[in-house]
């Protein structure tokens, strides 16, 4: 009868699959496009029960899981093809979007934002501390190598650089 066109019948099979229809189109692979694919899981149900035949002798149940899963996995395959088409905007030779773009210039200007505001806590440091300073937290070395490149003890790089943040926390209160 739902095959015929009939409204009951077909809202009445509908409840009864709507279990599968939800548990296929919320597989791990469609989790992107659930919605949409709920969606397409929707018509499926709709041209499988116009299109059985009974006379196949092929079980509804398992012919409607059979529709609906594959159905299900032809959608994603058209619009993971569509997603392999996409081209961002802008992408240059070396694959570089302008999105990349935007985000390394975000990244340029504030590493640009915090050398200005370690530049202006070494402002008042006398040129031995603030290269102490500088060799420890802009170049990243060591109490010990900096020690070595000053021609001081690690005590004395250790001593400076406890002096200098005092300073510089006396300066920031």
């Amino acid at each position: 009868m739902a095959q015929a066109g009939d409204d009951d019948a077909m809202a009445e099979l509908y409840a009864r699959y709507e279990g599968l229809i939800v548990k296929c189109s919320h597989m791990p692979y469609l989790r992107t496009i659930a919605d949409d694919a709920m969606g397409e899981a929707m018509e499926i149900f709709v041209r499988s029960v116009r299109s059985f035949d009974a006379s196949r002798g092929v079980p509804f149940p398992g012919f409607m899981k059979s529709m609906i899963e594959m159905g299900l996995y032809s959608f994603f395959k058209r619009e993971r093809r569509k997603w392999e088409r996409e081209v961002m905007p802008f992408a240059g030779e070396d694959g570089e979007t302008a999105l990349d773009k935007i985000a390394d210039m975000r990244d340029a200007i504030g590493e640009l934002e915090s050398e200005a505001a370690f530049d202006a806590m070494l402002d008042g440091l006398t040129p031995r501390v603030r290269a102490v300073m500088e060799m420890l937290y802009r170049d990243g070395l060591t109490q010990q190598e900096t020690a070595r490149r000053l021609g001081v003890s690690q005590q004395a790089v250790a001593a400076m650089k406890s002096r200098s943040i005092k300073s510089i926390r006396e300066k920031i209160a």
